[in-house]
């Protein structure tokens, strides 16, 4: 992680779990999170499934990745190490839910750009390059086996 996203996401981190401390105060039942980034305003605002803003949240650290060309990768990536953490995770599993919930961005227009992750208690979410790394890991392992014939 380099300094850049670590300014970020103590932000992140704050805006989700006040989320899933409203969801469970206000007992609102959610099947998708909708997460709308705003690189001019430096926000990230989340909405229920029904289109409901559950919170705003200004984001200190993305003035320092504006100029980078592929800065709204670095966003994604970083909202996605914050809802990966233990802490979130373990936030949004004491709301009790038996069915998936996802956390899906979106753009300016609602469209959907990426599933950023789902929570699932009974299965096991694959994410982006999790396939990917296992083929290498099994790859690099079939690679010593015959280095040893």
């Amino acid at each position: 992680m380099n300094t850049d996203t670590d300014k970020m996401e103590p932000d992140i981190l704050s805006l989700f779990l006040n989320v899933i401390d409203k969801i469970k105060v206000e007992n609102i039942n959610v099947t998708d999170l909708y997460i709308d980034v705003n690189y001019n305003t430096m926000q990230i605002t989340v909405y229920d499934d029904n289109d409901g803003v559950l919170d705003i949240e200004t984001i200190s650290g993305w003035q320092t990745i504006r100029d980078n060309d592929n800065y709204e990768a670095i966003a994604a990536d970083s909202i996605k190490e914050v809802l990966s953490s233990k802490t979130v995770k373990e936030k949004f599993e004491s709301l009790g839910y038996s069915y998936p919930v996802s956390v899906i961005l979106i753009d300016e227009d609602g469209k959907e750009l990426m599933e950023l992750i789902t929570y699932d208690k009974d299965n096991i979410c694959i994410q982006d390059n999790m396939v990917e790394k296992m083929c290498n890991e099994l790859d690099d392992y079939v690679n010593k086996l015959l280095a040893d014939i």
